[in-house]
């Protein structure tokens, strides 16, 4: 029987969930509240646990790899050999093979607002 944390992440291949400081600082106080209680309760539960000291974290969408202008091809870390061959460069420098097919995370500017030191608010939909 799945958990309702796999069951909330569904299909996708996420191994983390980022979501955006301006969202969360514009939900209410007392969500506010709920919430960190739980992140310090989970930060509690697995203090003994290693982690990174830091994430990137980047806007992006998914594209077909085979489906890339130049300038996304560049952004996605994918390069061309004189055959055409698709490659794909990691941050850490590491360079495996791609496939036309393959999905690509391509930057894009974030649509959320920056947090602005806690002063941006969003105003929450009503549905």
């Amino acid at each position: 029987m799945a958990s309702a944390i796999h069951t909330y992440f569904g299909l996708s291949y996420a191994t983390h969930l980022v979501v955006p400081r301006t969202l969360l600082q514009s939900m209410p106080p007392q969500w506010q509240e709920r919430f960190t209680d739980l992140l310090t309760e989970l930060d509690d539960t697995f203090a003994t646990v290693p982690r990174a000291e830091a994430y990137i974290v980047q806007a992006a969408e998914e594209k077909t790899a085979g489906d890339l202008t130049a300038t996304e091809r560049r952004a996605a870390g994918i390069s061309t050999d004189e055959h055409g061959a698709l490659s794909r460069t990691t941050l850490l420098g590491e360079v495996t093979e791609a496939d036309g097919d393959d999905l690509v995370l391509v930057p894009v500017p974030d649509p959320v607002p920056h947090y602005n030191r806690g002063r941006t608010r969003l105003q929450p939909s009503t549905t």
